[in-house]
């Protein structure tokens, strides 16, 4: 990965987690909830899950966003992130923007999933799969790297 690169590429699993926990610059929601939880308490305004997805997914934009104005960040599609998935990285990773391990098996997977019951659809929910792994429940977002001129 060129960090320093102008171009679109997955988020970091920090940005993400940033990206969905967000409440207002300063503060940031907990993880135990939804994304979008500080707005709307109630998961099915802000996200597809299994009690309202109806057994598919829907076009991005149709519930409430969250603070950011990002939709979908806890439901309707589990999303890639860039980096591997490894149990044991938050022990030992930097606190000041992660870029996660070089290497490894599975990449992380974050956000809840149109099949997921709600307890799964809480930002601090994280998994790994494998990289080729196709799945009806797996998205990506992208993000936008920008040079310092």
């Amino acid at each position: 990965m060129d960090w320093d690169a102008n171009g679109f590429r997955l988020p970091t699993e920090a940005e993400w987690e940033y990206a969905a926990r967000y409440i207002d610059g300063t503060n940031i929601s907990s993880g135990a909830e939804h994304s979008g939880h500080n707005l709307n308490s109630i998961i099915g305004y802000c996200a597809w899950y299994l009690n309202n997805a109806d057994d598919r997914t829907y076009p991005v934009g149709q519930l409430q966003p969250n603070s950011l104005g990002a939709y979908d960040m806890s439901g309707n599609v589990r999303e890639s992130c860039w980096d591997w998935y490894i149990t044991t990285y938050y022990d030992v990773s930097p606190t000041d923007n992660p870029q996660g391990p070089i290497d490894g098996f599975s990449r992380i997977r974050r956000g809840g999933c149109w099949y997921y019951a709600a307890e799964y659809c809480r930002t601090a929910d994280r998994n790994g799969d494998g990289p080729d792994e196709v799945s009806a429940g797996v998205g990506f977002r992208v993000c936008r790297g920008c040079s310092v001129l």
